[in-house]
């Protein structure tokens, strides 16, 4: 009885996750006039809302534009994220604890505080309104940084690199040989996080963009109004839900990736 209620109750929180997703579907796929109904399922299917989200919309290009940023972003700051986590777990050097310690107090810094200054820069730069812009911006992550570091220190050992060092390799070859392939179940879930937090930023999009052609999903299924500004919900539920495939497709890709980075410390000396 008590397995059983365990189990009650978690598909009843599974089914409470699920049913915003289901009414966005449900809604994706109703005609404007029937938007409002009570009825969870539509009365009468229709692919209107896509077709008009493609012919009126530049959703094709707000996709484009939203990939562009997640490749680049998610690519650049793994690079990044791995090479300051593998000097802070492996290099000795002057002042090494206090700097880690300044990384992680940028954690206790709210984003929005930072907005102002980051705009700031950008325009000094010009790369307002730019795709570079926004993800020269995103391309070094204080959480991507503590764990890459956390993950490394624990899960690879000292004597590993020693050897390497020995066998005559450069510091190079060994981050790229060595502690990147061991490093592959945290890389998935940073890449899974990373990816999350770009594909969904919309406020500094908002920001940095000016230009249509340049918005990214967010933004763009956001600007998806009436004349007078009313949310024109059919195109905006057809755009989420599109927006959604990317995150479930990588979700099932780096499942396993993303659950073994969870358990950090797995691999012994």
């Amino acid at each position: 009885m008590k397995k059983a209620l365990v189990y009650f109750i978690l598909i009843l929180g599974a089914a409470l996750s699920l049913l915003p997703f289901l009414w966005m579907a449900a809604a994706s796929f109703t005609a404007p006039e029937n938007m409002y109904s009570s009825s969870l399922v539509p009365q009468q299917l229709t692919a209107q809302n896509y077709v008009a989200l493609f012919k009126i919309a530049d959703f094709l290009r707000f996709y484009i534009n939203s990939s562009l940023v997640a490749v680049f972003t998610v690519g650049l700051g793994l690079f990044f994220d791995s090479l300051a986590g593998f000097a802070f777990a492996k290099y000795r050097f002057p002042g090494r604890n206090w700097l880690f310690a300044v990384v992680l107090a940028t954690l206790m810094i709210p984003s929005q505080i930072t907005l102002i200054p980051s705009y700031i820069i950008l325009s000094k730069l010009g790369l307002v309104n730019t795709l570079t812009g926004i993800i020269i911006s995103a391309v070094v992550s204080a959480f991507g940084i503590f764990l890459m570091r956390q993950y490394i220190q624990d899960a690879i050992p000292d004597e590993l690199i020693e050897a390497a060092r020995i066998d005559g390799h450069s510091e190079i070859s060994i981050f790229f040989r060595i502690v990147l392939p061991l490093a592959r179940p945290a890389l998935g879930a940073l890449a899974i996080f990373r990816f999350l937090a770009c594909w969904n930023s919309y406020l500094w999009p908002l920001i940095v963009l000016n230009s249509p052609a340049k918005f990214t999903l967010p933004v763009g299924i956001a600007m998806l109004q009436g004349a007078f500004g009313t949310p024109i919900w059919g195109l905006q539920m057809a755009g989420a839900l599109l927006a959604t495939l990317p995150v479930l497709i990588l979700f099932l890709f780096f499942q396993r990736y993303f659950i073994s980075g969870i358990a950090l410390g797995a691999v012994k000396e």
